[in-house]
């Protein structure tokens, strides 16, 4: 119980990152909660298996873990995130901002006069929350993350706090950001995440 080890499933397409990481040394791992939120514990990846799984597409890892509190028990479901990079240039904005368009990935900027202007933008990674953006917006500019289905290029709109309640017009988000993101791969068959 004290360390309590993990063995979970990776699938394949992660595996080359993992490895890259590996070579650089130990990998951080963090055991979730059901909600995939919750931090129950951090540890870090002991050893992977020699050979993808044919079946499953997936490879096998083991984990450790102090589990000093005990909130890990043999048995239990949880999710594991490892961590095989940080991008500490990473532009990154909500999710809720990126739309899909017959053309790509975009968001709507608001400009200084109020109107929107479609922003085509590279994706790097995302998950619910945060979209790491390669291209396509400055650091600081001004994003729409509700009220699309009114919205075209040009739009005139009303902005409100992005904390406040939905009124009858687009709320703008904090300005994307350059925060250290980081990319981790997560058991499960989840793609990359950033956090």
């Amino acid at each position: 119980m004290q360390p309590i080890g993990a063995i979970f499933a990776l699938p394949q397409q992660n595996l080359g990152a993992v490895n890259i990481a590996l070579a650089r040394g130990k990998l951080k791992a963090v055991a979730l909660d059901a909600d995939n939120a919750t931090v129950l514990e951090s540890g870090e990846v002991e050893t992977l298996d020699n050979q993808v799984d044919p079946a499953t597409g997936t490879v096998r890892i083991r984990a450790v873990f102090p589990n000093a509190q005990k909130l890990l028990w043999p048995g239990q479901f949880i999710n594991i995130r490892i961590e095989v990079d940080v991008d500490q240039r990473a532009l990154t904005a909500p999710t809720a901002a990126v739309q899909r368009g017959p053309n790509g990935p975009f968001v709507y900027v608001l400009r200084d006069d109020l109107t929107v202007a479609v922003a085509p933008v590279v994706v790097a990674r995302q998950d619910d929350k945060i979209a790491i953006l390669r291209s396509g917006v400055d650091e600081g500019a001004r994003i729409v993350t509700s009220g699309f289905m009114l919205l075209k290029d040009g739009a005139k709109v009303k902005p409100t706090d992005a904390d406040a309640p939905v009124a009858d017009s687009a709320p703008e988000q904090p300005r994307p950001r350059r925060d250290g993101a980081r990319r981790s791969s997560q058991a499960g068959g989840a793609s990359p995440v950033t956090r």
